[in-house]
């Protein structure tokens, strides 16, 4: 079985919605209703980047790449956001990883 930090450093996984979550763009950050739990998420201006770019299936590359055209960041530190973002958001069963048949 692999481990969590392997998981979220192939930067070739996709990611989906679950369909658990809702959301509303409020000042220019996301906030979302997990509908399993009830429970109210805030993201901060990268988490929300990735958040709306969930819609479009991308992988951790996609991610790193819109994240950086928006903020001077390196790109190891980007790579380092997206994965804690990514797993977060996975955890609270708002994303799951796409499964390639």
């Amino acid at each position: 079985m692999e481990s969590i930090k392997e998981k979220f450093k192939d930067i070739n996984r996709r990611w989906k919605y679950t369909g658990q979550g809702i959301f509303s763009n409020v000042g220019g950050e996301v906030v979302i209703l997990n509908l399993s739990t009830n429970h109210y998420y805030g993201l901060n201006e990268t988490g929300t980047i990735i958040w709306e770019s969930i819609e479009d299936e991308p992988n951790i590359q996609d991610l790193i790449d819109k994240v950086m055209a928006e903020y001077e960041i390196d790109k190891e530190a980007c790579l380092n956001d997206v994965q804690s973002i990514l797993q977060q958001l996975e955890s609270l069963d708002l994303i799951t990883e796409i499964v390639e048949s």
